[in-house]
């Protein structure tokens, strides 16, 4: 596709980790990301150039659950304290 990783993320909705997870055999892409991966192929033409630009997500960060608890936990707290 002709896409680096991070933009592969991108038109998929998801983190670049998240991709590396899936090329490390680390995790699986779960439906949604399946699903638009296969709405990602549809739009490319024969040379592999997207047909469609306009099919980039909004600027709405990928949702990632992939991540350490405590650490999410620990700056929600730190953000608490500095508005406190």
């Amino acid at each position: 596709m002709g896409l680096t990783q991070r933009r592969f993320a991108e038109e998929l909705r998801v983190t670049p980790l998240t991709v590396h997870r899936w090329e490390s055999g680390q995790s699986r892409p779960q439906r949604p990301a399946r699903e638009r991966l296969r709405e990602l192929e549809a739009s490319l033409g024969e040379d592999g150039a997207a047909r469609n630009a306009a099919t980039a997500p909004p600027d709405m960060p990928p949702l990632d659950f992939a991540g350490d608890p405590e650490a999410v936990l620990a700056v929600a707290e730190a953000l608490r304290v500095a508005c406190g």
